[in-house]
């Protein structure tokens, strides 16, 4: 498989698990006593900026299609750009939900940790994986001399 076929495949995976469990969670929640914890936020993470949903979804907007030209124009120079569909699948998985329900739906509560979603999640797990490549590329894999 081809990185750019890898690439849109985590992508949209990552992005139609998002909505997926967004959809259905808060039915399947209702119908059975599970755990989850229902809330909407139209902050960013912990709620910052928490009633400008519009802004958040400009700012948002512009870094999606920021991050697109980027991985075009640098593509010979990125090395591994799974981790960007990962954060590109989060943030497209929390506008959307801002532009057509004028919130972000969160429903999963770890101890006393803010309320996520799966769209924070593949955000934070993007960030993490794009670190480690970098600790690795400059600290592990670099010959000692």
């Amino acid at each position: 498989m081809t990185t750019n076929f890898k690439f849109y495949l985590l992508l949209i995976v990552a992005f139609v698990l998002d909505q997926l469990s967004k959809h259905l969670v808060p039915t399947f929640m209702f119908t059975q006593n599970i755990g989850f914890f229902r809330t909407t936020n139209t902050g960013a993470g912990f709620s910052i900026l928490s009633g400008n949903n519009i802004l958040l979804a400009i700012i948002t907007s512009g870094f999606i299609i920021y991050l697109f030209w980027y991985l075009h124009k640098e593509k010979k120079t990125i090395k591994n750009t799974l981790p960007f569909a990962l954060i590109l699948a989060g943030a497209f998985g929390n506008v959307v939900d801002r532009v057509i329900f004028g919130h972000v739906f969160d429903f999963i509560r770890v101890y006393s940790f803010p309320v996520f979603n799966l769209a924070d999640s593949w955000l934070t797990l993007g960030v993490i994986w794009l670190l480690w490549i970098e600790y690795h590329h400059r600290f592990v894999s670099k010959p000692k001399k």
